[in-house]
């Protein structure tokens, strides 16, 4: 097993928070798309940690639904 040390890094409050803002930005662009994991393939993944049959990551099986053409 793979000792583990603690780390600690200051981060200037003002670069911290930008970071912060960018994340928040980033993950709503990604969310928007409409692609997502279903809770139960994330629960299925979980479940197998730590056992001798531990899943692969799940892929995306939530898709947005095409829209067709606006109705005039």
């Amino acid at each position: 097993m793979m000792a583990t040390e603690r780390l600690s890094l200051r981060i200037d409050a003002d670069l911290k928070k930008s970071l912060r803002h960018v994340a928040i930005r980033e993950a709503v662009a990604e969310a928007d798309k409409g692609i997502f994991i279903s809770q139960e393939k994330m629960d299925a993944w979980v479940s197998s940690w730590g056992t001798g049959l531990e899943r692969p990551p799940p892929e995306p099986d939530i898709f947005p639904i095409p829209c067709g053409p606006a109705k005039q």
